[in-house]
């Protein structure tokens, strides 16, 4: 029987799910979170509540929906699984594909210009494959917090001069200036899982080059404020509507780009996840045709 008890006390909320503050919401204003409720035969199910305020002569009263999302969080799950499978069965290909690479680098004439300049875009693409398969993984163990972090003492510096290397022929190519402001001198070494930083910083600098024009600038810089370490990377591209903002570092975002295809979201979904696992924060800067500035800190 459901009569005489409390609507909160049928359901358990999950962890880190934004509960509405019920005294405060306004009338017709409705508000959602995923919670656990117990079947009549003990066993749990996962389940969709929506709250919504209705006045009824002038009485306000909580008009409550729990719907069944077993199906949903079933298929979910089932895609998640999958995903992970396919990833770690194109690692090891990939990796030899790298390694093949290489060989084929040391083993070609040096004056042979033209074979030597294939083979490099070859490595760099392989490479940015190779960062795409490890960051999708990360985002499903980052989101489900069962991500580990093999942290050590590692130089912001060197980490961000290493990104730049990277991505420095692709904005070459489209006729870009891509530097660094300053060398990072003095800033102390944080305990950060380097691989997964690094990631970060090429994601954010190739984002930068994507959306920059031909003769444009990306300018990365780096500096300690508040106990923090400050990574800024600004570019003078197409700019991201204010109403896009908050919504750019979800997983799976669309956001129109003037002139640009879609994207998935992955890469800024990827950062966000990864800065906040390391304790920071990450957030961008823009306007329309004003250009970006996507910013993040680490702790010391």
């Amino acid at each position: 029987m459901l009569i005489g008890n409390r609507v909160m006390d049928l359901h358990v909320p999950n962890s880190g799910s934004e509960l509405p503050n019920i005294a405060d919401l306004p009338p017709g204003k409705a508000s959602s979170y995923e919670a656990v409720a117990t079947h009549c035969d003990g066993t749990q199910l996962p389940i969709e509540v929506h709250v919504k305020r209705i006045d009824v002569e002038r009485q306000p009263v909580l008009q409550w929906m729990m719907r069944d999302i077993s199906e949903r969080k079933a298929l979910d799950q089932l895609r998640t699984d999958l995903t992970s499978m396919l990833f770690h069965d194109l690692r090891s290909p990939l990796g030899n594909i790298i390694s093949s690479l290489e060989v084929m680098k040391t083993s070609i004439q040096e004056e042979d210009e033209d074979l030597d300049a294939i083979i490099s875009v070859a490595q760099r693409s392989s490479r940015r494959l190779s960062r795409l398969i490890d960051s999708l993984l990360d985002i499903s163990l980052l989101d489900s917090g069962t991500a580990v972090l093999r942290k050590s003492p590692s130089s912001i510096a060197q980490l961000l001069q290493e990104s730049i290397e990277e991505v420095q022929p692709i904005a070459d190519a489209k006729g870009q200036r891509l530097e660094v402001d300053g060398d990072g001198e003095g800033l102390p070494e944080l305990e950060i899982d380097k691989d997964m930083i690094r990631r970060v910083l090429i994601n954010l600098v190739e984002n930068a080059v994507k959306y920059t024009p031909s003769d444009g600038s990306i300018i990365v810089s780096v500096d300690e404020l508040d106990g923090e370490i400050r990574v800024l990377v600004r570019d003078t591209g197409l700019g991201i509507d204010p109403k896009d903002q908050k919504h750019i570092f979800e997983k799976f975002a669309r956001v129109e780009r003037k002139g640009r295809s879609k994207g998935l979201g992955l890469g800024l979904a990827f950062c966000r996840l990864a800065v906040e696992a390391h304790g920071g924060k990450i957030w961008v800067e823009s306007g329309p045709e004003q250009g970006s500035i996507f910013s993040f800190t680490l702790p010391v």
